[in-house]
């Protein structure tokens, strides 16, 4: 049921649906190391459960239509306030995707000799409160000397997956994938077309003769994220391509996912929340540590 939109709205463990509430709301989404942002509107809320909605508060927004929801985001409350707009009030708040307190996490340990980068990084993934989708290294660089992490997991995961194992690693609502470069974060299935909700045709907006960027527009589709391929057979657009950004977006006009997508031949592409950009070729990380917060020993 493509045109029965549903919205579910969880903020400081209070629930807010589309069909007891007006929702509106905005989730912007891309392959940098900014965290996902969300900013939600609800319409009419008492001034009580209002002023019960507190900065730090969970926060989940989950949407789609009637047999065909998801989670698009889950996080915590960044800012929280009200507004009049003619006859009604407005309570808007801005969240922001979890895995950035995450990944600032500090984390102190150390490693036995021998062990491996896989080993390290699904450690710290542990450690940061993370999940471990994938982990598969393009080299799994064994540390003959052992390992000592001294610092922020962010820097840390940029040391042992880009720097030492050359590869990245991406990080989505919480679930991190440590793969090799030439890899999709992952493949839903997700196929746009003009009957499974691609709106107009997608348009081109830079790109030479080896690689083009497209912008298309589609009924809102909570699978669609940073980093992964999905399948486009439009006029314009044919083939598989990698979402670099995008947004979700609700209200009294549309319910739709925006994106812009690279054509994708399996070569090098990024995706989601990096901890860390391309690799160097040097080998592992050595000697005494001086401002690195990760160092072998």
């Amino acid at each position: 049921m493509k045109w029965i939109r549903e919205t579910t709205v969880t903020a400081d463990s209070k629930v807010f649906n589309y069909q007891g509430f007006e929702i509106e709301f905005t989730l912007n989404f891309d392959d940098t190391e900014d965290p996902d942002q969300a900013t939600v509107k609800i319409y009419n809320l008492t001034p009580e459960t209002e002023n019960a909605i507190e900065i730090g508060g969970d926060f989940i927004l989950e949407s789609g239509y009637r047999g065909d929801t998801g989670t698009l985001m889950e996080g915590l409350i960044t800012d929280v306030h009200g507004e009049a707009d003619g006859t009604e009030r407005i309570c808007e708040i801005e969240a922001t995707d979890s895995s950035e307190e995450c990944l600032n996490k500090q984390v102190t340990k150390s490693f036995e000799p021998g062990t491996k980068g896989s080993e390290i990084a699904e450690s710290l993934i542990s450690e940061a409160g993370l999940t471990a989708k994938e982990v598969r290294l393009e080299e799994d660089v064994e540390y003959k000397r052992g390992y000592l992490v001294d610092g922020k997991v962010r820097e840390a995961l940029k040391d042992v997956v880009v720097n030492d194992c050359r590869s990245r690693c991406v990080i989505n609502n919480g679930e991190v994938s440590a793969i090799p470069w030439q890899d999709a974060v992952d493949d839903t299935g997700v196929v746009l077309t003009k009957d499974t909700g691609l709106i107009g045709t997608p348009t081109r907006i830079s790109g030479d003769h080896t690689v083009r960027t497209y912008e298309a527009q589609c009924l809102l589709d909570h699978r669609i994220r940073a980093g992964m391929v999905l399948q486009i057979g439009s006029a314009t657009a044919n083939g598989s391509f990698l979402v670099k950004k995008g947004s979700h977006r609700s209200n009294r006009s549309e319910h739709l996912t925006i994106i812009e997508v690279d054509e994708w031949t399996g070569n090098k592409a990024g995706g989601g929340d990096y901890v860390g950009g391309a690799p160097d070729r040097g080998e592992p990380a050595g000697g005494p540590p001086t401002h690195n917060t990760v160092a072998p020993i």
